[in-house]
């Protein structure tokens, strides 16, 4: 991406022409892998990410908290927050009984799986954990909703986000409830 070649080109300092080294008061980081390359690399100066599925899993902060270090930014899937979207969806479907959640496996939503497992479990869901890998991958998964599942959890992140509209139709046309975390 533009963002992931602007780090890249920004990170390598190099003379230029009629100013000398380069000097950098933060480095915005797109990638998880180009995040914690630059935050091991240096501890002064700032790096800024945005929009990570979990930076505490990912190994970039301590906590939401008190992320410590270097590195900051905004997180779009706070693990926490599973218990409350099934709790949503309880409110929506009273005998929730089979709930799907759709997971792209790339992505890091391992605290999330977890919370999805630890809150239906708690409540006495059986929780489906669909792992997605790529975009036919949700088709086929949607295919199966329809009389196995009361309602669906997708964990929010690009490969979903690219095709949420065809999640959209799809639970739509099944007539089954959908948070999008």
């Amino acid at each position: 991406t533009n963002c992931a070649a602007a780090s890249t080109r920004s990170w390598r300092p190099r003379s230029r022409a009629l100013g000398g080294p380069l000097i950098f008061r933060a480095v915005f980081a797109c990638r998880r892998r180009r995040c914690s390359t630059r935050g091991r690399a240096t501890s002064s100066i700032p790096i800024v990410f945005a929009a990570f599925s979990d930076p505490v899993v990912a190994g970039l902060a301590e906590s939401l908290a008190k992320p410590g270090g270097n590195v900051t930014g905004m997180t779009v899937q706070p693990s926490d927050l599973a218990s409350k979207r099934i709790g949503l969806l309880r409110e929506i479907v009273p005998n929730l009984r089979r709930l799907a959640a759709l997971a792209n496996v790339a992505a890091s939503f391992s605290n999330e799986v977890h919370g999805i497992r630890t809150t239906a479990a708690s409540l006495n869901i059986e929780a489906n954990i669909i792992e997605l890998r790529t975009a036919e991958d949700i088709g086929r998964a949607l295919a199966t909703l329809k009389g196995n599942a009361d309602a669906l959890y997708v964990l929010s992140e690009p490969l979903v986000n690219a095709n949420r509209a065809q999640i959209i139709a799809a639970v739509t046309e099944a007539k089954i409830p959908a948070v999008f975390g």
